[in-house]
């Protein structure tokens, strides 16, 4: 069985630094988790992507919504993805500017009634005056994301407009705060940490209130536990930041003291620092923070994630509260025993309880730039964690072309001259930004979001993960005699064609559009082609026939899963096809074949 419950709670986005003890790998042997294919949410590759985030609905379980970065020739912007099914297929939305051109450190989030909320940096530029201030726009959707507003735009402390860094939450428990849609920023000239918080679903927000008046601070994430209490973790931005919280017991009218979970942590002279200050590894990302019940005792757990470099190589390392922030555990590493580096986390709870934190690392790297997003789950609360697993089936290099790239752009430093500049996503971007995404499904399940460059530049990729019983109805039992089966479609990510050679390769990936689960092994198989049409030839299949008869075997594009269920997709394959003649066209007719039981 799926570990699941009924009601989720909220979780959001962090990642810190420090380390100790280690937890002790899960000794339940009737566990295990389960990763599905992984699936590119745009075909888009105008620009890549980075900064990724994604949240679950409350009241729908196969309704998604995700944005990135854009980091595109005319300026950085962002983008909304949605799904209604789960995260099999994807939608790719732009949202009205307002004649804002630019878009950052984009913010996702579900209220208890199905209404999606999306929140980024914005900035408005004049051609003659330069760059303006930044803003802060809220959007909402009362259909789950499928249209938005205009954007709200956070009216910003007196005397400056200044906004960096925002993070979104919105009240999902059962306290009279319920449905409160709050942003905590950093904002003002000194860019103090600044709570908003809206009592209409977004239409309209609450003049600023002071977080953190007294003392520099970069906000990573918020929750809202189950008595409606708002806890907001941050760090100080200083050379070896602390990492401290303040909460709010009344809806976001005022906060607490700062609460410390974690002393400063200097950079020492280590393998990470090292190569850092060479220029050579850049590795880092955000703190993460993700709230939920404990099992067993139904009470609240805070988990923080932070990497750190004191054994000098980069850790993911775990902090928790059990007593609303006031007191923290000491740091635990997550993966400890492993080779490379691990950095860049994301943590979730589900309403089970159940705890899923994903990260970049670099184990199976051939060499240092190299990494996969990996996954490990607990069942009591972070005492405890299952084996890590790769949830990214290929390993991507932060070093691809398109990363690499520079991305020109002219920029006004006074009025009457400007500056024309270019410079890669790498420059900025090194890892896929500062954070990514992770949440848990009304169903249980756990959906990330990364930036992944597989494709020659950072895009979004995502992936279902399921903690299960080793016993669950089986996903990965085999058996039975493939035969052709209907309603299969394929879905086509990207191509790319090869003038030289006059082969173009395809990707496609099959999209289960039947109401039947259909079990692998799975192929398809190409059928003579229609002698009114252009021939073409194979040149990978995996029978090594070029034309009728070839076989592309999707039963290694399934993920851990072992079939395709009803609306259910496979991971890409790239098909290598050879056109005939001085044009690049070509016809194939193919059939797909599995086992269907009825």
């Amino acid at each position: 069985m799926l570990l699941m419950a009924r009601r989720t709670y909220t979780a959001a986005l962090l990642c810190l630094v420090g380390t100790n003890a280690a937890p002790r790998t899960a000794r339940a042997p009737d566990l295990l988790i389960r990763v599905g294919p992984n699936v590119l949410l745009t075909r888009n590759e105008s620009a890549p992507r980075a900064e990724t985030t994604i949240a679950a609905s409350a009241t729908d379980a196969g309704r998604l919504v995700a944005a990135a970065v854009t980091n595109d020739v005319a300026e950085t912007g962002s983008e909304i993805y949605t799904s209604s099914d789960g995260g099999h297929l994807w939608q790719r939305l732009l949202l009205p500017s307002g004649g804002w051109t630019a878009g950052a450190d984009p913010q996702v989030a579900f209220d208890l009634d199905g209404r999606a909320y999306f929140a980024r940096l914005a900035r408005k530029t004049d051609p003659n005056a330069g760059r303006g201030p930044a803003a802060t726009h809220v959007y909402r959707s009362i259909d789950g994301g499928g249209s938005w507003s205009d954007p709200v735009a956070l009216a910003p402390p007196a005397g400056s407009a200044s906004f960096d860094r925002p993070v979104l939450v919105v009240d999902q428990s059962s306290s009279r705060f319920r449905g409160r849609v709050y942003v905590v920023v950093r904002a003002g000239d000194a860019l103090a940490l600044t709570a908003y918080r809206s009592t209409d679903g977004a239409v309209s927000f609450s003049a600023p209130v002071p977080a953190v008046p007294n003392e520099p601070a970069m906000v990573f994430g918020a929750v809202v536990l189950g008595d409606g209490t708002l806890l907001v973790p941050y760090l100080v931005v200083a050379a070896d930041p602390a990492l401290r919280a303040v909460r709010s017991s009344d809806g976001g009218e005022s906060f607490s003291a700062p609460m410390t979970i974690a002393g400063g942590e200097a950079r020492h002279d280590s393998a990470v620092a090292r190569r850092t200050a060479a220029g050579v590894l850049s590795v880092a990302g955000m703190p993460s923070v993700a709230a939920g019940r404990e099992p067993g005792t139904g009470r609240d757990v805070v988990y923080v994630l932070r990497m750190t470099e004191r054994s000098g190589r980069a850790r993911i390392v775990m902090y928790r509260s059990t007593d609303r922030g006031a007191t923290w555990s000491e740091p635990r590493e997550i993966a400890p025993h492993e080779r490379g580096f691990q950095y860049q986390p994301s943590v979730a709870v589900n309403a089970a309880g159940v705890v899923a934190i994903t990260w970049l690392d670099t184990r199976d790297a051939t060499t240092e730039w190299t990494q996969r997003l990996y996954v490990t789950a607990s069942t009591d609360g972070g005492r405890t964690f299952l084996p890590a697993k790769a949830v990214s089936s290929v390993a991507s290099s932060p070093l691809a072309s398109g990363n690499l790239a520079p991305i020109p752009a002219f920029v006004t430093t006074v009025p009457g001259r400007g500056r024309l500049a270019g410079t890669g996503t790498l420059g900025r971007f090194m890892t896929g930004g500062d954070y990514f995404g992770l949440t848990a499904g009304l169903d249980g399940a756990f959906h990330p979001i990364w930036a992944d460059s597989r494709t020659g530049s950072y895009l979004p990729w995502t992936a279902r993960i399921e903690v299960a019983t080793v016993g669950a109805p089986s996903r990965l039992a085999g058996g039975g005699v493939p035969s052709a089966v209907k309603g299969v479609g394929m879905v086509v990510d990207r191509s790319v064609w090869d003038p030289e050679r006059a082969v173009t390769t395809v990707w496609v990936r099959l999209h289960n559009l039947s109401r039947d689960t259909i079990h692998g092994p799975i192929t398809v198989v190409l059928l003579a082609p229609d002698p009114r049409l252009s021939a073409a030839e194979v040149l990978n299949s995996a029978n090594r026939i070029s034309g009728a008869d070839a076989v592309f075997d999707y039963s290694g594009a399934l993920g851990d899963f072992g079939m395709l269920i009803p609306g259910g997709v496979t991971e890409a394959i790239p098909w290598e096809v050879r056109s005939p003649g001085p044009r690049p066209r070509f016809f194939l007719e193919a059939e797909v074949r599995g086992v269907v039981r009825r």
